[in-house]
């Protein structure tokens, strides 16, 4: 049983390293939105891709791995086979590096989780003014001039757009 929570523990540990680079993209990325540096957010946003997968590749292994034999041994569902469960089989060493980690993982995906709703927020932003300037920009309105005899002129001009469509 052992082995299985030394296989959790070097998952748990590379899953770590994984939402640490991520929290630190996701500053980067805040940094990006500010300064409107649409490149860089673009390599940052396939860096975060390419961490985000390797993140779902550690989970799949250490439910394969772990959760899975562990069920098998303790003759439980791997569904409700829980951190908890293996702090009370590894040894006093493990249970200690088992509850460590999960208490840093837990803060690092409340920092993650606060980063990533601040990028939304300035990115939605963002697009509201990108929308509103397109707004203003579209000439294609009816013209509001007044034309001899008080009446609204029909302006003669063919109407043009700026832009064809928003973004």
């Amino acid at each position: 049983m052992n082995e299985i929570v030394s296989r959790l523990i070097e998952i748990l540990t590379l899953e770590m390293g994984v939402n640490e680079a991520l929290l630190r993209l996701s500053t980067t990325k805040r940094e990006a939105i500010v300064g409107n540096a649409v490149s860089n957010l673009d390599k940052i946003v396939r860096e975060e891709q390419a961490l985000t997968s390797k993140l779902a590749d550690l989970e799949k292994q250490r439910l394969q791995s772990c959760t899975a034999k562990f069920a098998a041994k303790a003759y439980r569902i791997p569904s409700s086979v829980t951190i908890s469960d293996f702090i009370k089989v590894g040894s006093p060493e493990q249970a200690k590096e088992i509850t460590k980690l999960q208490e840093q993982m837990g803060q690092l995906i409340a920092n993650l989780q606060k980063e990533n709703d601040l990028n939304s927020k300035l990115i939605n932003s963002r697009l509201e003014y990108i929308n509103a300037m397109v707004s203003s920009m579209d000439v294609g309105q009816p013209s509001n001039m007044y034309g001899s005899g008080g009446n609204n002129s029909q302006d003669r001009r063919p109407k043009t757009h700026i832009f064809d469509s928003k973004v």
